[in-house]
């Protein structure tokens, strides 16, 4: 009986069975070197992930599966993805186009040495804590971080007890609302927080995993499948209305960058081309200014994270709309 491999997945399923099958017989066929530049095969983790999608497995016989092979090889290594009448290009992903985004990613990171994978807190607001503070008043460190939002919410609600008090925040936020650096989203626009560093870098999943089918991040049970897939940012985006453009923010105070770093730019780079203004802003202000956008923002799909929910409940408090799953 020979391998059968879906319409869908038949580039996948040819370099799977030459990776894994094959070579056990016949080194003169194929060789390790060859998989190289494959998207799908750069670790073993990632061949676990495409046979389980597809069911191959290496039981088979190698003489059933190597005429499948000669038709096999010959598709195409890129797909550009498919047609999509929900988005205004009326283009949508595929998982091969997701496969040579991630690897596209990864080469650049590796040509650089790894310098675009700092995605974490400047140093100078190494160990600033703002939602704890907000949430749970605690390390809001007010004469470490004089005139902050974590130095006036300590000040104005902490003394009372008051966690997450959302006109307190509030009243902080009108006291910045002409300074420099301090702006607002667009009417139309959409903003996306991601959680990056720790969250993602210490999921089991990898970003290839993360970006096809979402996963789970390091954290709590209630957060569980919280790191969203492309496919599902693209349709909370499609549904949510007229949108001028999307900004995506991110940031992470720790716990590196390696994984976040794909995961994010890929969720951009899928977004352009489905038809809409993109912008990628890591730690591109302070954490009080990129607080102060997410929570004035009209339309808002959070992350994984009390930090997250906080900027959901606020984007409401204003007025403004939560898109897509929240997490409690």
């Amino acid at each position: 009986m020979g391998v059968s491999c879906p319409s869908s997945k038949r580039r996948i399923c040819a370099w799977l069975i030459a990776a894994i099958i094959v070579p056990a017989a016949s080194g003169r066929l194929f060789s390790w070197w060859w998989m190289r530049d494959i998207p799908f095969l750069l670790a073993s983790d990632s061949v676990a992930l495409q046979a389980k999608a597809i069911g191959v497995t290496n039981s088979a016989p190698v003489v059933e599966v190597v005429k499948e092979l000669v038709d096999l090889v010959q598709i195409p290594q890129y797909n550009n993805g498919t047609r999509h009448s929900m988005t205004p290009s009326g283009w949508w992903p595929n998982d091969d186009w997701i496969g040579q985004c991630v690897h596209n990613v990864e080469s650049i990171q590796r040509a650089n040495n790894n310098t675009l994978r700092d995605c974490n807190t400047k140093s100078d607001w190494e160990g600033y804590r703002l939602g704890d503070c907000i949430k749970q008043c605690i390390p809001c460190r007010p004469s470490q971080w004089n005139n902050t939002f974590a130095a006036l919410y300590s000040k104005l609600a902490c003394h009372e007890k008051k966690k997450s008090h959302l006109p307190t925040v509030d009243s902080i936020f009108k006291r910045h609302e002409n300074d420099e650096g301090f702006v607002k989203p667009d009417e139309n626009a959409l903003v996306m927080h991601l959680r990056l560093g720790d969250v993602i870098e210490l999921s089991k999943a990898i970003p290839l995993e993360m970006l096809m089918s979402g996963a789970n991040p390091k954290h709590m049970r209630n957060f569980k499948t919280a790191i969203k897939s492309i496919y599902e940012y693209l349709t909370d985006i499609s549904g949510s209305g007229v949108v001028s453009r999307v900004y995506i923010v991110g940031g992470a105070h720790k716990g590196g960058c390696e994984k976040s770093w794909v995961y994010a730019t890929c969720m951009r780079d899928a977004i352009e081309r489905a038809g809409w203004e993109v912008s990628l802003q890591v730690n591109g202000g302070t954490p009080d200014q990129d607080f102060y956008f997410m929570s004035n923002a009209n339309k808002i799909i959070v992350s994984t994270g009390g930090f997250s929910r906080l900027i959901g409940r606020l984007v409401s408090f204003h007025g403004g709309k939560v898109i897509g799953r929240t997490f409690r």
